[in-house]
């Protein structure tokens, strides 16, 4: 963790808190870490991050690894040549605006309605279930992962003054779980460990505020079954290997005393209330990123393009020769107007180019990279030729499948937490009045409006269509709210309006 006094400022100084955990994480955890990294760069990141994080992207030539006098100047030229394209980030962004562009829908019974209230004034900071939902679509895409813990207020706080909170957990703060197999068959969860941001101590109150301190918590079940949440300070000084040490020896059937039982329709919970939101499922069980093949295609036509530029670069950068040359007489003035004096006949001067045969080959391979990294991306929009509606509706549901499946699994991950709040309100978690639905209508207009033209066309070339059936085509796809009738009448109204002003025009044309 950086020292508060800590000057440094690169993006993985920032980010330490995300990334410095590892001692304290399973196997499965330090597994996909390197993963989350890489997408924490390129997908979060862009051309400045990536290029911080030097050599681990972009691998120095045998020639720079080997100059010992100048092989670092040479490869932050070299460098600095390259560009990222970030073809994972403006992906991501697409398919959440895709995901978003119409509304997910909410009903809450009246205890828990306010978790879908956002704050009532612009300094605040309480945001309502279509952000959170967003994230959360965000998160999955992004590192595949995220979890929701509903967290009770201090126990004797009054049940109807206090609402639960939805406290969200990137995947870098989820670090360790287990759990376990009922009498009856289910599966459960038994324990969770994760990672949060501290509060600031008591009466400390300081200008100096940007490090904030990181702390563990402890979520499980005790020996009799009870949820209880317990908070551990870390301690960085070895690289947390303390407190590695000491979670071995943390007893998850007898905790601490100054563990917390939450208590919910006063009684003692007999589950965890957190909830894991994976990209198909809501077990603990890690899922890859949908964004990890194009992350690394990110990363491999970013290397491509550092190769063709140093490769160009050089191809315009001719090395002088000189043979027979003495270095106290000959004079050597090279550009426009100079010249070049050799005292000894038999000397020789010539320049020595690299070939450029090999930059056509390098270019097209670049040219194939970018074209696949176009491919495997979310393009619903932008068409080179025209197609039918029927091929439209075809390349949307083979695209926009695993965003159906990322939705739905999103909505049901919330909808589990915001059950887990009811419970907490009234001890039931089961209402008919608790809905999250995403939405999972992923075409686009550009579909409808063509249809909509070319029913029109046809009525006009005297296919068997009635205005009618027109109006019913356009009020399906949201191109009006209007019945039949009330569009009639607005037609009538416009068609009046335009030979009125024909006819104004007509006496203007007669007064010149």
């Amino acid at each position: 963790m950086p020292d508060s006094l800590n000057t440094n400022t690169t993006w993985e100084s920032i980010q330490s808190s995300k990334l410095n955990m590892s001692a304290l994480g399973n196997r499965d955890y330090a597994y996909f870490l390197d993963d989350w990294r890489q997408l924490l760069d390129t997908v979060e990141g862009g051309e400045r991050e990536v290029k911080e994080r030097s050599i681990t992207y972009l691998p120095k030539t045998s020639g720079q690894a080997s100059n010992t006098e100048c092989g670092d100047e040479i490869y932050d030229a070299y460098k600095k040549r390259s560009i990222f394209y970030g073809y994972s980030r403006d992906t991501l962004v697409a398919m959440l605006g895709v995901m978003h562009a119409k509304s997910a829908k909410f009903q809450l019974p009246s205890s828990i309605s306010e978790l879908d209230k956002e704050a009532e004034h612009s300094e605040g900071w309480r945001v309502g279930l279509k952000q959170i939902l967003r994230e959360v679509n965000r998160n999955q895409l992004t590192y595949g992962r995220l979890g929701i813990l509903v967290d009770m207020p201090p126990n004797g706080t009054p049940t109807l003054q206090a609402m639960p909170k939805l406290l969200m957990y990137q995947a870098f703060f989820i670090l360790d779980w287990s759990t376990r197999e009922m009498p009856n068959g289910d599966i459960i969860l038994d324990y969770v460990l994760l990672a949060e941001e501290s509060p600031r101590e008591e009466n400390l109150r300081t200008a100096k505020c940007d490090d904030n301190k990181i702390r563990l918590r402890v979520l499980a079940l005790d020996a009799d079954g009870n949820y209880y949440s317990h908070t551990i300070p870390l301690d960085d000084t070895d690289g947390f290997r303390k407190n590695a040490r000491d979670l071995e020896k943390f007893d998850l059937d007898n905790p601490p005393e100054d563990a917390i039982y939450p208590i919910a329709n006063d009684e003692r919970m007999s589950f965890i209330p957190f909830v894991f939101i994976n990209v198909t499922h809501l077990r603990p069980d890690i899922e890859k990123s949908p964004l990890m093949q194009l992350s690394n295609m990110d990363i491999s036509i970013y290397r491509g393009d550092a190769d063709w530029a140093q490769a160009y670069f050089l191809q315009g950068q001719a090395t002088a020769v000189f043979t027979g040359v003495n270095e106290q007489s000959d004079k050597f003035y090279f550009g426009a107007g100079a010249s070049i004096q050799l005292s000894d006949p038999e000397a020789k001067a010539y320049y020595l180019e690299v070939s450029g045969d090999g930059l056509g080959e390098m270019r097209e391979r670049q040219t194939a990279l970018q074209n696949f990294a176009t491919l495997i991306g979310i393009s619903l929009v932008d068409q080179h030729q025209a197609e039918s509606g029927k091929a439209l509706d075809t390349r949307v549901g083979i695209k926009c499948a695993p965003l159906a499946t990322v939705a739905e699994t999103g909505a049901k991950g919330l909808h589990q937490a915001l059950r887990y709040a009811l419970f907490w309100k009234t001890g039931d978690m089961d209402s008919t009045d608790l809905l999250v639905e995403p939405n999972k209508d992923f075409s686009t207009s550009t579909k409808a409006a063509k249809e909509l033209i070319d029913l029109w066309t046809a009525k006009m070339s005297g296919a068997p269509i009635s205005m009618r059936d027109v109006h019913t085509f356009a009020k399906d796809n949201d191109f009006t709210r209007k019945d039949y009738e009330e569009t009639l009448a607005d037609l009538s109204e416009e068609e009046s309006t335009s030979i009125g002003m024909n006819n104004n025009n007509d006496q203007r044309s007669d007064s010149l």
